[in-house]
């Protein structure tokens, strides 16, 4: 709302802020700047992430003792019956975590949010897959 409301100094303060806070949404942030470089013709925007990921680093540094660690080294999780748990790192497989996000129910983006999907399937006719042909 800031940058909306002619303060955009203040405004870009604080989605950088945000961004140190959250390290994964520096995506959204590096897209961001890319739109605004190529609307605004000027490489100034191109210095919003750089110093996301400067405050990133120096966090690091702060908490951990070094740029690149995160934290999750020495992270193992408790050893259940599941067949994944107690690994070190992020063990657990992409496509299983990826099927829990989407469909574990009470708490996944197909019970919650349905609407997410609906454009899923008008995507998929006009690509023409075989599922979703006309069956005449």
């Amino acid at each position: 709302m800031a940058i909306c409301h002619d303060r955009r100094v203040l405004g870009w303060i604080l989605i950088i802020l945000g961004v140190a806070n959250t390290p994964a949404s520096i995506v959204g942030l590096i897209l961001v700047s890319i739109v605004l470089t190529l609307q605004d013709r000027q490489l100034r925007n191109l210095i919003l992430p750089v110093a996301a990921v400067g405050l990133i680093l120096m966090e690091n540094t702060v908490r951990h003792g070094s740029p690149m660690a995160t934290g999750y080294i020495q992270e193992y999780g408790f050893k259940t019956v599941m067949p994944y748990s107690g690994l070190p790192g992020f063990s657990y497989p992409f496509l299983f975590g990826l099927i829990s996000i989407l469909f574990s129910f009470g708490k996944g983006l197909v019970w919650y949010f349905p609407g997410l999907l609906l454009g899923v399937r008008k995507e998929m006719k006009t690509l023409g897959t075989p599922f979703f042909r006309s069956q005449r």
